[in-house]
């Protein structure tokens, strides 16, 4: 387990997080929602370990984060980013076997190149890049990155420490994909969750999330404003007073989850 006790985060005299509990099981996906600048990047780079919080602490199966070196950390934990920007001109396979490369060096792993070209492209194949393989991962279209750096972190896994509790942590990594990759990449977490690793992904869209998440939490002004599974949380007095639209809430004809229509 992954969680958060009673964290806080300043920056610049603004309070981005405040008195934060939260936790992210192996085998569940938990998705964060809410509206912009509620605190939902700022909690996940706390639970990965990119950020300190200035109160409380995040423990990992125990044991406080900061403690844990990232080459240790690295071994159990993946991070997909909102935003990665790279200035060089790697090719797609590169910027998956970087993935690796990283594990290779906290595990001093001795992996042999072709090894690794395999292990890349299978996560390629699995995110349905691979015919990307050769271009330049700066000439890809916005979707495309996503799922590049997707399949980088399944291979930082797939070679970190799977004795040991795994999680993925994942900001809004749907934004740029077309419905059709949405659903594909959502599915495909569904997936990793199902065989043990711990899932925590910050998204915007209602409808996904009531339909492929174990459970919800919805943030605003800094705090946990409602936590839970989707057929609690998604309902039209709360959707009001988080996100201030009104909105009709219907019933999925096939998984009867919750559908938010949003409008007077």
């Amino acid at each position: 387990m992954i969680e958060a006790l009673n964290i806080s985060v300043l920056r610049s005299r603004q309070r981005l997080l405040h008195h934060v509990d939260f936790s992210v099981n192996p085998g569940e996906i938990v998705m964060l929602l809410g509206p912009n600048g509620a605190g939902k990047t700022t909690l996940l780079r706390s639970l990965s370990g990119q950020i300190v919080p200035d109160q409380g602490e995040i423990l990992v199966n125990g044991q406080p984060i900061q403690l844990i070196p990232l080459s240790q950390l690295s071994l159990r934990r993946a991070v997909v980013s909102q935003s990665v920007h790279m200035s060089f001109p790697f090719s797609t396979l590169e910027v998956v076997l970087m993935g690796i490369q990283l594990q290779n060096q906290s595990r001093k792993s001795t992996m042999s190149m072709k090894d690794q070209r395999i292990l890349a492209t299978k996560a390629l194949i699995d995110m349905q890049v691979e015919h990307l393989s050769d271009r330049m991962f700066l000439e890809l279209s916005g979707g495309e990155q996503q799922r590049v750096h997707i399949a980088r972190a399944l291979v930082q896994l797939w070679t970190g420490c799977q004795e040991e509790s795994q999680f993925l942590f994942l900001d809004e990594p749907t934004s740029a994909l077309d419905l059709k990759y949405q659903v594909y990449v959502l599915r495909y977490l569904r997936e990793l969750a199902s065989a043990g690793i711990g899932i925590c992904c910050v998204i915007h869209d209602l409808q996904l999330a009531a339909l492929y998440s174990d459970r919800l939490v919805i943030m605003k002004h800094g705090s946990i404003a409602a936590e839970g599974p989707s057929e609690q949380l998604i309902n039209a007095s709360l959707l009001k007073d988080i996100y201030e639209v009104s909105s009709h809430i219907l019933q999925h004809p096939v998984t009867h989850k919750p559908l938010a229509v949003v409008g007077d």
